[in-house]
């Protein structure tokens, strides 16, 4: 009888392996700027010509005694569309491993799932927050009134329900 022989020995990267799936998935978001390109100029469209245009038209919403500007409501609604689609570009990415058998070569390499699923979440993240800032900027420039801590919190809840 033979012995299996094993060519590839399994690596132990541990945790060394944020660093470089972080570095691989950077890459792929530079090397892939369209997508850059398209997952900012739709929430900042959205937030132009309809969060604007409806305030312009109705003005802030009031119920129940309290009243809402509609730029701060909406952005609110644009901030969770955006998660939406980085978090399908994460899934995307995921699939693309799956498919061409990198994560199988990830995973033999000794990257751990949550190591793996930290570093794939990187492009999402940092678009995600590359897309809050400019649309907090954009609606202090059209003058929302949304506070700063606020935006803190919300940014954060955005980055961690990427992961999710």
């Amino acid at each position: 009888m033979h012995k299996f022989q094993m060519y590839m020995k399994r690596g132990h990267l541990g945790r060394k392996a944020l660093p470089i799936m972080v570095n691989n998935e950077l890459k792929a978001l530079w090397s892939n700027k369209q997508i850059i390109y398209s997952s900012l100029l739709s929430p900042i469209m959205y937030f132009l010509f309809y969060s604007i245009g409806i305030q312009s038209t109705f003005g802030d919403i009031s119920f129940n005694g309290t009243t809402v500007s509609f730029l701060s409501y909406s952005l609110i609604g644009i901030f969770a569309m955006s998660l939406f689609k980085e978090m399908y570009q994460c899934v995307y990415r995921m699939i693309i491993d799956k498919r061409w058998g990198l994560l199988s070569l990830k995973i033999l390499n000794g990257v751990q799932p949550p190591i793996y699923i930290l570093g794939i979440a990187t492009f999402p993240i940092v678009g995600v927050v590359i897309q809050s800032v400019i649309l907090y900027l954009l609606s202090h420039l059209v003058g929302g009134s949304f506070p700063l801590y606020r935006f803190c919190i919300i940014l954060v809840f955005l980055m961690i329900s990427v992961l999710f």
